[in-house]
Protein backbone atom coordinates (compact mmCIF):
# COMPACT_ATOMS: atom_id res chain seq x y z
CA UNK A 1 0.00 0.00 0.00
CA UNK A 2 1.71 3.43 -1.00
CA UNK A 3 2.98 5.75 1.83
CA UNK A 4 0.75 9.27 1.93
CA UNK A 5 3.09 11.93 1.22
CA UNK A 6 4.48 14.19 4.12
CA UNK A 7 1.89 16.42 5.73
CA UNK A 8 3.94 19.88 4.46
CA UNK A 9 3.80 18.34 1.06
CA UNK A 10 0.22 17.75 0.77
CA UNK A 11 -1.13 20.83 -0.03
CA UNK A 12 1.58 20.63 -3.10
CA UNK A 13 0.09 17.24 -4.04
CA UNK A 14 -3.93 18.90 -3.79
CA UNK A 15 -2.40 21.69 -5.69
CA UNK A 16 -1.41 19.38 -8.50
CA UNK A 17 -4.74 16.58 -8.36
CA UNK A 18 -6.47 19.57 -8.77
CA UNK A 19 -4.42 21.45 -11.83
CA UNK A 20 -4.88 17.87 -13.63
CA UNK A 21 -8.11 17.04 -13.00
CA UNK A 22 -9.40 21.18 -13.89
CA UNK A 23 -11.01 21.31 -10.65
CA UNK A 24 -11.42 24.84 -10.53
CA UNK A 25 -13.39 25.04 -7.65
CA UNK A 26 -11.15 22.36 -5.62
CA UNK A 27 -8.05 24.40 -6.74
CA UNK A 28 -9.83 27.60 -5.00
CA UNK A 29 -10.81 26.38 -1.91
CA UNK A 30 -7.89 25.10 -1.46
CA UNK A 31 -5.81 28.63 -2.68
CA UNK A 32 -8.25 30.21 0.13
CA UNK A 33 -6.57 27.90 3.06
CA UNK A 34 -3.26 27.25 1.89
CA UNK A 35 -0.19 28.85 3.23
CA UNK A 36 1.20 29.99 -0.29
CA UNK A 37 5.37 30.03 -0.75
CA UNK A 38 7.97 29.61 -3.73
CA UNK A 39 6.77 25.60 -3.44
CA UNK A 40 3.63 26.36 -4.31
CA UNK A 41 4.15 28.78 -7.11
CA UNK A 42 6.96 25.81 -8.74
CA UNK A 43 4.64 23.45 -8.26
CA UNK A 44 2.18 25.35 -10.08
CA UNK A 45 4.97 26.11 -12.93
CA UNK A 46 5.88 22.33 -13.19
CA UNK A 47 2.48 21.09 -12.93
CA UNK A 48 2.79 22.20 -16.77
CA UNK A 49 4.17 18.99 -18.01
CA UNK A 50 0.97 17.24 -16.37
CA UNK A 51 -1.76 19.26 -17.49
CA UNK A 52 -0.39 21.73 -20.28
CA UNK A 53 0.21 25.29 -19.91
CA UNK A 54 -3.28 26.59 -20.16
CA UNK A 55 -4.38 24.97 -17.26
CA UNK A 56 -1.80 26.40 -15.66
CA UNK A 57 -2.44 30.08 -16.47
CA UNK A 58 -5.86 29.23 -15.52
CA UNK A 59 -4.89 28.17 -12.15
CA UNK A 60 -2.71 31.36 -11.54
CA UNK A 61 -5.66 33.15 -12.71
CA UNK A 62 -8.00 31.29 -10.44
CA UNK A 63 -5.90 31.43 -7.29
CA UNK A 64 -4.89 35.42 -8.22
CA UNK A 65 -8.32 36.08 -7.42
CA UNK A 66 -8.59 34.78 -3.98
CA UNK A 67 -4.67 36.18 -3.30
CA UNK A 68 -2.98 32.46 -2.67
CA UNK A 69 -0.04 32.78 -5.99
CA UNK A 70 2.22 34.72 -2.40
CA UNK A 71 4.51 37.40 -4.00
CA UNK A 72 6.98 36.72 -6.83
CA UNK A 73 10.90 37.33 -5.67
CA UNK A 74 13.04 38.82 -7.61
CA UNK A 75 15.03 35.42 -7.53
CA UNK A 76 12.30 33.93 -9.09
CA UNK A 77 12.50 35.49 -12.58
CA UNK A 78 16.38 35.40 -12.35
CA UNK A 79 17.14 34.83 -15.73
CA UNK A 80 19.88 35.79 -18.21
CA UNK A 81 19.54 38.38 -20.76
CA UNK A 82 19.78 36.09 -23.72
CA UNK A 83 17.25 33.60 -22.79
CA UNK A 84 14.71 36.33 -22.72
CA UNK A 85 15.78 37.49 -26.02
CA UNK A 86 15.50 33.57 -27.87
CA UNK A 87 12.38 33.13 -25.95
CA UNK A 88 10.33 36.33 -27.54
CA UNK A 89 12.26 34.83 -30.97
CA UNK A 90 10.44 31.54 -30.71
CA UNK A 91 7.20 33.14 -29.23
CA UNK A 92 7.15 35.33 -32.22
CA UNK A 93 7.79 32.26 -34.80
CA UNK A 94 4.93 30.68 -33.49
CA UNK A 95 2.23 32.81 -32.42
CA UNK A 96 2.76 35.81 -34.90
CA UNK A 97 0.05 38.02 -34.99
CA UNK A 98 -1.69 36.50 -32.09
CA UNK A 99 1.23 37.10 -29.54
CA UNK A 100 -0.67 40.44 -28.13
CA UNK A 101 -3.60 38.22 -27.38
CA UNK A 102 -1.14 35.34 -25.89
CA UNK A 103 0.64 37.51 -23.70
CA UNK A 104 -2.32 38.73 -21.41
CA UNK A 105 -2.50 35.37 -20.10
CA UNK A 106 1.02 35.56 -18.95
CA UNK A 107 0.84 38.52 -16.52
CA UNK A 108 -0.05 35.07 -13.30
CA UNK A 109 4.49 34.99 -13.08
CA UNK A 110 7.31 36.26 -14.29
CA UNK A 111 8.47 33.14 -15.94
CA UNK A 112 5.18 32.74 -18.09
CA UNK A 113 5.65 36.09 -19.45
CA UNK A 114 9.28 35.16 -21.29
Amino acid sequence: MPQPPPADLTPLVRLTVAVCRNDWDGLTALGETAVTDRRWREALLQVHLFAGFPAVVEAFTRLGRVDAVGEVVPQEAALEPDRHERGRGLFERIYGAHGTRSRVLAGAHPELRH
